[in-house]
Parts: structure tokens; sequence; C-alpha cells
């Protein structure tokens, strides 16, 4: 199985997204959104610009 999204919305009407690896594993979460629309836009966008083979290391 590959990764996936898990979508959520907290008690003042947020929504936001976390993506999850095949092992369970939390590899990114989202910004808070306003709409669900919203939500999904910046789902797309890390579809769109996620993938790549650049790796870079932290300080």
């Amino acid at each position: 199985m590959a990764g996936w999204y898990e979508l959520n919305k907290n008690d003042k009407g947020q929504f936001s997204f976390v993506l999850k690896a095949a092992n369970h594993q939390v590899i990114g979460t989202s910004q808070m959104y306003k709409t669900a629309a919203a939500r999904q836009t910046g789902m797309e966008s890390v579809k769109t610009n996620g993938p790549t083979t650049v790796i870079k290391e932290g300080a």
C-alpha cells in the first residue's frame, strides 16, 4: 500500500491533512485551512510539487 492523506477538521471548523507513509508513520502535516476546498488545493500542491530527487540536510 502506498502512502495516503488523512483528512481532519478541528473543533473550530478548520481543516487540515496529514500525509502518512505505508507504515502509518506521519511524514507531513499541513497548515490549517478555512475551507475543505482550500485543504484540497493544498493536497494537490503537495502531490504536484512534492516528488523530488533533491535531498538537503539540515544545519
